[in-house]
């Protein structure tokens, strides 16, 4: 299954936001405080507990090159699946970017999964450009 969120444009500093998603602990501000539970994080990975009680867990990688952040589900995450934040840097003032998620769910899982993971990868691009542009 692949899901992507809506695109963001923002103007804050892009070197800040690389800073700000490498950090799994500031995860907690780009999630919707009242779909989730449990969140605990350390400099490693942060998981949680989604609405409908999935477990997930993030473990955020390296910034490549073409300014895109790999995330893994980590250990406890209910099943594997990578995010990708792609950022495009533009030739003015405006960034955009999204939320690339991939698994492998199939079948009912993905069906009971994609509306919820839909919603949650918008959110937290919606609040990435909110952080960016505060």
């Amino acid at each position: 299954m692949i899901l992507e969120s809506n695109p963001i444009s923002f103007s804050g500093d892009l070197d800040r936001l690389k800073d700000f998603l490498l950090s799994p602990q500031n995860y907690f501000e780009l999630l919707p405080a009242d779909k989730i539970s449990n969140f605990k994080a350390d400099a490693e990975q942060c998981s949680f507990t989604a609405t409908g009680g999935i477990k997930i867990a993030l473990a955020p990688q390296d910034w490549q090159d073409d300014n895109t952040l790999m995330i893994n589900s980590a250990n406890g995450s209910a099943f594997k699946f990578t995010l990708q934040v792609i950022i495009n840097q533009g030739a003015g003032i405006a960034t955009s970017g999204h939320i690339k998620f991939e698994s492998e769910l199939t079948g009912f899982m993905a069906i009971m999964a994609k509306k919820p993971l839909q919603e949650l990868f918008d959110f937290m691009t919606l609040r990435m450009k909110e952080i960016m542009n505060a």
